[in-house]
């Protein structure tokens, strides 16, 4: 079972059919669970760094973003480090877009490994804010989450990004996405905003959360799952 006061960062959930829920943990490394969470085994051979910040499975693969750098497991198997280009960066969180992988680092920007590339090259023209602590892909177009800039958008595969800030706060830390339809919501230190224009107008949705520090965020179905940084997990209908 998951080690005592895990410090859980971040959930990965087979699209293969087989139900298998994997558990980011920051300093313990990845758990995996084949029973919907009742039992827990550690799945950590040669993964060279065990602070885990985000989890992203993409088909048969899983991918573990960690305070050294991007680590792959094919089919269920051992970890290795696909870092080159990366000089091992603090990843904060993954994202696949059309058979590209994208990171975002502390501090990098976002980097990208191609498809059939072995090397991460760096596409962050135009981010003012390098500490992308949260990407999403949906339907070609790219948002980076930053840690005190906002959100920026990319409609060229990352290679130059553009400030999509208005109606926010002027300094704002984000730290989550989802998506639903044409619905784009963004989890941030000032709680959750929603876009159904790609950016372009924000609205601030808080009603009923008590905890406006939003750290996750999940869509499943008309529900949207908030996870805070005090408050617990809240749950509001979609509209």
């Amino acid at each position: 079972n998951l080690p005592n006061n895990a410090n859980v960062s971040s959930f990965a959930i087979s699209s293969s059919g087989e139900g298998t829920i994997w558990a980011g943990l920051f300093g313990d490394g990845v758990y995996r669970s084949g029973d919907q969470g009742a039992n827990w085994t550690a799945f950590n051979a040669g993964l060279g760094n065990k602070y885990v910040n985000t989890l992203l499975a993409n088909g048969l693969t899983l991918y573990a973003g960690t305070d050294g750098g991007v680590f792959r497991s094919l089919d269920g198997g051992n970890w290795s480090a696909i870092n080159d280009g990366l000089s091992t960066l603090r990843i904060l969180s993954l994202v696949a877009d059309e058979g590209a992988l994208y990171a975002g680092t502390d501090g990098g920007g976002v980097f990208k490994l191609a498809v059939g590339s072995g090397r991460w090259t760096r596409v962050s023209t135009g981010l003012s804010n390098l500490s992308v602590t949260a990407v999403l892909a949906d339907q070609g177009v790219l948002y980076a989450g930053t840690g005190g800039g906002g959100v920026y958008l990319s409609r060229n595969g990352g290679e130059t990004w553009t400030a999509i800030n208005n109606q926010l706060p002027l300094v704002l830390n984000v730290y989550a996405f989802a998506v639903s339809g044409q619905k784009i919501y963004a989890g941030t230190v000032y709680g959750m905003f929603v876009t159904e224009d790609e950016g372009q107008n924000w609205k601030q949705v808080n009603a009923g959360l008590l905890d406006v520090y939003v750290t996750g965020l999940a869509v499943s179905g008309k529900l949207l799952f908030a996870g805070t940084a005090r408050g617990g997990i809240f749950v509001s209908s979609i509209p």
